[in-house]
């Protein structure tokens, strides 16, 4: 879903830490369910372009740090 709003020029964030009470008694989901995460979607208010990508060789190494 997340790759799928990007690709419509939607903004989206993953949420992995909540009050997972609050959160079933907000959206009335029932007791025996269990809520692992939440992702929140919306239309950025300054677009983002392509970004710049690093060189190979700024972000891979072998066999050394």
């Amino acid at each position: 879903m997340v790759i799928a709003a990007w690709a419509l020029g939607i903004g989206s964030c993953w949420i992995g830490d909540f009050k997972e009470e609050e959160v079933k008694k907000l959206l009335t989901i029932p007791d025996d369910w269990k809520v692992v995460a939440l992702t929140s979607f919306g239309y950025p208010a300054i677009p983002s372009g392509a970004k710049e990508k690093k060189p190979l060789t700024e972000i891979v190494s072998y066999n050394k740090f």
